[in-house]
């Protein structure tokens, strides 16, 4: 047989080239392979994968631990370290399980009892996984990873946790960050910025007086607050410092930062807290308005809710002039304001009655002396028309207001602005808004104006009268010089408007009324009150001064050359309160007056408050040199008068710069106590009013014939002794006292003798105050 298998003998190949395969009868092949092992006489057996030869017994499965791969093994093999073979006949073992390992035994100690289980495996050590494919050890996992759930595989930590050697990942305490997979440590948020929660993969909020705004760089909030800090990691809107009116907590966002009590803001985005119109207008902040915004709720009852800062007052209730409180139209204090001034005109009226009754009797008598009262009360009444204008024109600026107690007294006597809408609640009559302020304010004296002049106009036809003469000129003129300080004031208050920002766009509203938008949709009511209110600049703060100019001018030399307080009263009855207080040379001087008091209110009310500071100082310090070194007045009580008040004026000016500044400076070195302040302003205008009784009570000379002589310098500067001794002895002690204050001296003489007293009298236009 052996010499049949195996390559076919050539001898036999090349007996016949045509036969391909050989078949004998015994079912041995010619030419096939020789079988291994070689074959025997006898039968053989070969065992299958899985089996192996035991002598005697045949082929017999693998025991546990051991497997053979290939049949005709003899001997089974043990698994290999790192793996197990829990069947019997197994033809392969199978690795340990993932977080397990199985070393290699010791040589000569590895036996299948090792390998026959599956907890033959051993778990590794928490941290560790199993080290490469052959699970025979463990290790750790590098840093910034962890190990998988089944042990298996090293997995990177998430965001917000770290792993600092390839231990379990741990979340980030409060305060730090990680903002990457793999993190082998959490880094710390850079102040203001820090972290709430455990966990966290950013710098997601601010510390303590701060807050979180809604822009990476906060360019909105810089505008309203010191400083934003933008996310240096660049994940994060910025950390911006906490508004000067608001309450921050750490991880407060600018949607619930807590404002002041008083305070409001224009929605929750807003980071521009302003204080509210009044210490009335605006809620308590746990009561409605805990994130200061305009929703309902937020203002007091009778504030209009959709008014910023709660500013305007709601239908129903009206602006209480001294509180500057809304009240309710019902309410017992409605009437006060309108009695008062009813009664104060009635009395006016009685007293004018009364003095053309006695006119014969007892105005013959004391003519000058009433005339002067008049004239000095008309001064001192135009001074707190000045003050309270101040004070207005400054706020609507965005300024302060005095000092308490004095702007306490300001705001009790403001009803010598003569603000008609103000004093009889015109919001109570109908509800209304600046628009029809301004139109009462303005067409009501020009419809009073037109009737009284036309009603002249057909008299003077009728009688051949002159038109510029008589009492119904005189008294439109009165109404147009007491009332254009005010109406003024209301005309320009119609230009200026103030923004709010509701945190993503400026919304801008009428500074004289909130609820007038500026800008957007709503605006077409405030382009309407603009032109309206351009046309009435010609009528009233140009056209009434330009006609009193008009009329004093064509009368200048009658004016000029008058010998008593009025002049000839056929010639300048009509407009002689307009220059009666006033030397006779000056005769424009009362349209100087005029523009001063218009310079102090409606010409600077469109001027930022510090300029507006600026400004009103200089006005205020010119007419106090005018008033001291020309004495433009028609006597010497006069001039004094007119000094000490503008010297009030002048300090009024200085404490709205003292509370400007104590609102912007930040520092007790620096600051100036308002009650100091307010109670210097009071004390002078106690001295004002001092002075204002101790003038109007000196008895003007008998003759004062003198002043007839001031049309020409040289009997000015001339005046003689004989007219100025015929003073009263009694005007003679008051104005010492008062003038030897003042430092009077000779006009242009430099002297240094004391006081003498025929300077100071009624022809006093021969001296000056030195």
């Amino acid at each position: 047989n052996e010499a049949l298998c195996g390559v076919l003998p050539p001898e036999v190949a090349s007996l016949s080239r045509s036969i391909t395969s050989w078949l004998v009868q015994t079912g041995t092949s010619i030419g096939t392979g020789c079988p291994t092992p070689q074959p025997t006489a006898e039968p053989t057996t070969s065992c299958s994968a899985g089996e192996y030869m035991e002598e005697g017994e045949g082929c017999t499965p693998c025991p546990r631990g051991s497997y053979t791969s290939v049949s005709g093994e003899s001997v089974c093999s043990v698994c290999e370290p790192g793996r197990v073979s829990v069947l019997v006949g197994a033809t392969n073992c199978s690795l340990c399980p993932s977080g397990t390992f199985l070393p290699a035994a010791d040589v000569g100690e590895d036996t299948a009892s090792g390998h026959d289980d599956w907890s033959d495996c051993g778990i590794c050590p928490r941290g560790e996984i199993s080290v490469g494919e052959a699970r025979v050890e463990c290790g750790p996992c590098d840093p910034g990873t962890e190990p998988a759930a089944d042990g298996a595989l090293c997995t990177a930590c998430e965001p917000g946790s770290f792993s600092e050697a390839g231990e379990p990942c741990l979340e980030c305490v409060a305060g730090r960050f990680a903002a990457h997979n793999g993190s082998s440590a959490c880094e710390r948020c850079v102040s203001p910025r820090t972290t709430l929660d455990m966990g966290s993969t950013s710098c997601d909020a601010c510390r303590e007086s701060y807050y979180l705004a809604t822009s990476m760089e906060g360019k909105v909030d810089q505008k309203y607050v010191d400083t934003c800090t933008p996310d240096v990691d660049g994940y994060e809107p910025a950390c911006c410092t906490c508004p000067a009116l608001a309450v921050c907590e750490e991880g407060d966002t600018i949607e619930t930062i807590v404002i002041k009590r008083g305070t409001w803001r224009y929605g929750f985005r807003s980071p521009q807290v302003l204080p509210c119109d009044n210490e009335y207008a605006c809620r308590v902040p746990s009561l409605g308005g805990l994130n200061g915004t305009n929703s309902t709720g937020f203002c007091n009852k009778g504030y209009n809710e959709e008014s910023p800062l709660c500013s305007t007052c709601s239908e129903g209730y009206y602006r209480d002039a001294m509180s500057k409180e809304c009240l309710v139209c019902t309410g017992s204090a409605f009437y006060i304001g309108p009695i008062v001034f009813i009664s104060l005109a009635v009395i006016v009226v009685l007293v004018a009655v009364g003095v053309a009754t006695w006119r014969s009797d007892f105005y013959a008598r004391h003519n000058d002396r009433i005339t002067r009262m008049r004239d000095q009360g008309t001064m001192l009444f135009i001074t707190y028309q000045i003050m309270n204008n101040l004070q207005l024109a400054h706020r609507s600026a965005g300024g302060e207001e005095y000092p308490e107690p004095f702007a306490g007294i300001i705001n009790a006597i403001d009803m010598v602005l003569l603000d008609v809408h103000a004093i009889f609640h015109a919001d109570c009559i109908e509800h209304s808004d600046f628009e029809d302020k301004l139109k009462l304010t303005t067409l009501v004296p020009v419809g009073i104006a037109a009737t009284v002049l036309c009603a002249q106009a057909v008299r003077a036809a009728m009688w051949k009268a002159d038109m510029t003469k008589g009492y119904a000129l005189q008294g439109v003129l009165m109404l147009l010089f007491y009332l254009l300080p005010t109406t003024s004031t209301v005309i320009f208050s119609a230009f200026p408007c103030t923004p709010f920002h509701d945190g993503e766009e400026k919304m801008w509203f009428m500074r004289a009324d909130h609820s007038i938008a500026c800008s957007g949709p709503d605006s077409k009511k405030y382009e309407d009150i603009r032109t309206f209110a351009m046309v009435m600049i010609l009528v009233f703060p140009l056209g009434v001064p330009l006609l009193i100019l008009a009329l004093l001018a064509q009368r200048r030399e009658a004016i000029a050359s008058r010998t008593t307080r009025r002049g000839d009263p056929k010639e300048l009855e009509t407009i002689s309160f307009l220059f009666r207080n006033f030397a006779p040379r000056y005769w424009w001087a009362p349209v100087f007056d005029m523009f001063r008091r218009l310079a102090f209110g409606s010409l600077v009310i469109l001027i930022r408050p510090g300029l507006q500071n600026m400004i009103t100082f200089a006005i205020a310090s010119i007419a106090l040199v005018v008033t001291r070194e020309y004495s433009i007045h028609y006597d010497t009580s006069t001039d004094m008068l007119a000094y000490v008040a503008s010297i009030q004026i002048l300090m009024c000016i200085v404490a709205l710069m003292c509370q400007d500044m104590n609102a912007v400076i930040d520092s007790p070195d620096f600051e100036m106590d308002p009650d100091i302040v307010g109670t210097m302003l009071l004390t002078l205008n106690i001295a004002l009013l001092g002075v204002f009784l101790a003038v109007v009570r000196i008895r003007p000379a008998s003759n004062n014939s003198n002043i007839g002589a001031a049309s020409s310098a040289s009997a000015v500067a001339t005046n003689s002794d004989a007219n100025l001794g015929q003073s009263d002895p009694e005007e003679r002690r008051i104005v010492m006292d008062v003038g030897l204050g003042m430092g009077w001296k000779r006009g242009g003489a430099n002297v240094e003798h004391p006081l003498d007293i025929d300077e100071v009298l009624p022809g006093k236009q021969v001296s000056s105050w030195g």
